[in-house]
């Protein structure tokens, strides 16, 4: 019975995954589309300006992690935890910035609209779900966080040397043009502080949800330690001295005879010799 319910799971799982990946790739398909349909620039720089975006790059990320786990739901490695986390983090903070700060810059329609919010709104959600329902876990450590900073960081880096040398900007709060670098770098630090909590959730939750890492088993003491434990539980006996001490009035009390009444009377208890009387001494 377990098994027919891990092997349910794990079917769901690789559905779940593998519709994941289709509907990314077909939204970006039907970008590309458009992207070559309209535009002004270059076809090629209307290519690398679209892939230069922090939102594609996510999205392309959680196509490459959905269809390795709809091949592989127990897939891990150190490189793919990598990935694997680029894309929750990457995907969630799109999710996050476009709702909060972007979702009103660019007013879409038609195609356009679709593909925006299955890019921003309908992938986000669809993976933390994923996530959430069939994992796999554990696959988060601390050194797997710390290199997923590694692309969010060569992504900046990439975005202000590229606008410096294009005068383009994928997204308004990182425009040095517009807004200097100092402005700048305080919106990049908002949005790394906002990876950082997300990373965080996912690293937790990853260690505290079911499949988890396990919990370390209570520290079983040495044989010696026991034994003394024990001997240390049970009474001690007394001493002889304490015995002796405390069992001696009772034994006073069986073996000595009280004194008669007449103790005090002048005359001689029955059956013992006046001092004078030499035949009883003898």
């Amino acid at each position: 019975m377990a098994s027919v319910r891990g092997g349910s799971r794990v079917l769901a799982s690789q559905i779940f995954n593998g519709a994941v990946g289709v509907l990314v790739i077909a939204a970006l398909v039907v970008q590309s589309v458009l992207n070559v349909r309209t535009g002004t620039v270059p076809v090629g720089t209307r290519f690398v300006r679209m892939f230069s975006f922090f939102t594609v790059q996510s999205n392309v990320l959680v196509a490459v992690a959905a269809f390795s786990l709809a091949l592989a739901p127990a897939r891990d490695g150190r490189l793919w935890r990598v990935l694997r986390l680029d894309a929750l983090v990457g995907i969630s903070v799109t999710g996050v910035v476009y709702t909060t700060v972007l979702r009103t810059q660019h007013p879409l329609h038609g195609w356009a609209m679709a593909t925006d919010a299955v890019l921003h709104y309908a992938v986000p959600l669809a993976v933390v779900i994923g996530w959430l329902a069939f994992g796999p876990r554990p696959r988060c450590d601390a050194r797997t966080v710390w290199w997923s900073l590694a692309w969010p960081v060569a992504w900046l880096g990439y975005t202000l040397l590229h606008g410096s040398v294009a005068g383009w900007y994928p997204y308004p709060f990182i425009n040095v043009t517009r807004h200097g670098y100092g402005i700048v770098a305080l919106n990049a630090l908002a949005v790394t502080a906002v990876l950082a909590v997300m990373a965080a959730a996912f690293w937790l939750g990853d260690a505290y949800l079911p499949g988890g890492r396990p919990r370390r088993p209570a520290r079983s003491l040495p044989a010696r330690s026991l034994r003394a434990r024990s001997l240390r539980a049970q009474p001690r006996p007394a001493s002889p001295l304490v015995l002796g001490f405390a069992a001696a009035p009772a034994i006073a009390d069986e073996q000595v005879e009280q004194p008669p009444d007449d103790a005090h009377d002048d005359r001689a208890p029955e059956g013992r010799p006046e001092p004078g009387d030499v035949e009883g001494q003898g």
